[in-house]
């Protein structure tokens, strides 16, 4: 008795038997993570900015491109640095291409007009003439340097150095100017007002 006897005997029904055949499914994109960083993300013009790329799971031979947002030329180096010098707010892109790849991170820049903040110690900024006032810039700690001075003491007087002393020889009220620059080209400026009295006894004569 055969295979088809024995089935029809039985009165079972066996259903045939389907062999899939592993069919050839494409390759998945590799799962690529990119993160744009930059240091300072804000600060004065000329503002020079550290970025900084991480790229997780990609496969050799990537591209990296870094979109500035001030229409200068791309870079294409995973890490550079960039000059803005003029104020505002800009978009940076690090975009990441590759077989089957494009992917991008953005990071914000703000350039503002005055690079740090800079103040005045005056001493004293009030007396009789002649009036010697002792002059010091005030400057954060973790500002880097050098540092470049200029005073404009209201009086037609000028200095470069800090501290300095200027003396006020005629009465009157002044205000004294201070810009400091640093390397980048980066400034603060900052005023004082500075108050000359006539001596006592001191009078103009009519």
């Amino acid at each position: 008795m055969g295979a088809h006897d024995l089935i029809d005997a039985f009165h079972v029904r066996i259903a045939p038997t389907i062999v899939a055949r592993a069919s050839d499914s494409e390759p998945t994109p590799p799962s690529v993570s990119v993160t744009a960083n930059a240091d300072p993300d804000s600060g004065g013009a000329p503002l020079t900015v550290s970025f900084e790329g991480e790229v997780t799971d990609a496969p050799p031979g990537v591209l990296y491109r870094w979109d500035f947002g001030d229409n200068t030329s791309p870079a294409h180096e995973l890490n550079v640095q960039h000059t803005y010098r003029t104020p505002g707010e800009y978009t940076a892109t690090l975009t990441v291409t590759g077989p089957d790849i494009e992917e991008s991170d953005d990071v914000s820049i703000e350039v503002t007009e005055e690079g740090f903040d800079v103040d005045i110690e005056a001493d004293p900024d009030i007396g009789t003439a002649p009036l010697a006032v002792h002059f010091a810039a005030v400057l954060d700690d973790d500002l880097v340097g050098p540092f470049y001075y200029q005073w404009d003491f209201g009086d037609g007087a000028h200095d470069v150095t800090s501290p300095t002393t200027h003396t006020y020889r005629d009465p009157g009220q002044y205000t004294a100017t201070l810009t400091v620059t640093n390397s980048q080209g980066q400034l603060g400026r900052k005023d004082v007002d500075i108050q000359v009295d006539a001596r006592e006894g001191d009078a103009d004569t009519q």
